[in-house]
Formats: C-alpha cells, sequence, structure tokens
C-alpha cells in the first residue's frame, strides 16, 4: 500500500465513525482522539521519508499521457502534516 493513500483515508473514516457516535459523546470523543492519533502516526514515515530526500508520490489518475492526478510530499508539506496531525491531537484533548 502506498504511504501517501493512509492519511488520505484516515480522516474520511474517522469523520464517518464520528458522525455515526454522536449520540454517545464518550465514544464519540475517543473516535476523534483516535482518528487525531492514527493520522499522526501514519504521517510520521512520510515525514521521515522526505527527511532522507525522498520524494513521495501517488498517482489517483491518469487520465492521458501526461496529464495525471498525482499526489506528491515534498519536505515543506511534510512539515505542515506533522504539525496539522499533531495540533489536531491537542486540539481534542482541549
Amino acid at each position: 500500500m502506498n504511504p501517501i493513500l493512509l492519511p488520505l483515508i484516515i480522516p474520511l473514516v474517522g469523520a464517518i465513525l464520528i458522525g455515526l457516535a454522536r449520540k454517545t459523546p464518550n465514544i464519540r470523543e475517543a473516535m476523534s482522539l483516535s482518528t487525531a492519533t492514527l493520522l499522526f502516526l501514519s504521517v510520521l514515515p512520510l515525514f521521515k521519508q522526505t527527511q532522507l530526500g525522498e520524494t513521495p508520490s501517488l498517482t489517483l489518475l491518469e487520465m492521458m499521457p501526461g496529464l495525471s492526478i498525482t499526489f506528491t510530499v515534498e519536505p515543506l508539506g511534510a512539515i505542515f502534516a506533522v504539525l496539522a496531525s499533531f495540533l489536531w491531537i491537542i486540539t481534542t484533548i482541549y
């Protein structure tokens, strides 16, 4: 599995689970904290890869040669992803 795919899927699945648990606050908060923690843990390997000089990428769709939908992780984007996912944990606890 491509390492970029997991950080894209985790928030979507988490949002669905949080929405399903809207009537039970304890489960909802546990799902939110779990989603935030899993996202942070899934972003860390991407950050490490970019620090080693690698450029992970994921091509979702190639419509024709030279025209595709591709996600590429650059070092500044990896720093932002780690920071944002860590702050999500902090704000959930707050």
